[in-house]
């Protein structure tokens, strides 16, 4: 059995190279913190602008959900990586979505319209 060294085939430069291969990558850049909380300010900036101008995120309906989780149930069900657990939980939040759409579609009594609260 050969051992290989750590260094064969490489010399400093490419060392160096590889260590500093996200220096330049805006992602993986070590931030300070003003830096930090002029990104949090500005994006909490953002936010305000898209609010005024009726930017509102739309709440997808008990039915997409439920569709929508139905297929990513069948999708998660025939994976390798899926486990029970998993499978479970992601049924749980479908029955909910399924439970809600039901509830929706059913009629409510007039009464349910005038709770008295005391």
């Amino acid at each position: 059995m050969k051992i290989l060294n750590i260094d064969e085939g490489c010399d400093e430069e490419n060392i160096m190279e590889w260590l500093n291969c996200d220096s330049e990558d805006s992602g993986f850049q070590i931030l300070t913190d003003e830096e930090i909380i002029e990104n949090l300010n500005s994006n909490e900036r953002e936010d305000e602008e898209g609010t005024e101008t009726g930017d509102v995120c739309q709440v997808p309906s008990h039915a997409e959900a439920f569709e929508a989780l139905d297929v990513a149930f069948k999708w998660f069900e025939r994976q390798d990586e899926s486990d029970p657990i998993q499978l479970l939980q992601l049924k749980r939040i479908r029955d909910l979505a399924a439970r809600k759409r039901c509830d929706s579609l059913r009629q409510k009594s007039i009464t349910s319209y005038f709770q008295l609260k005391f």
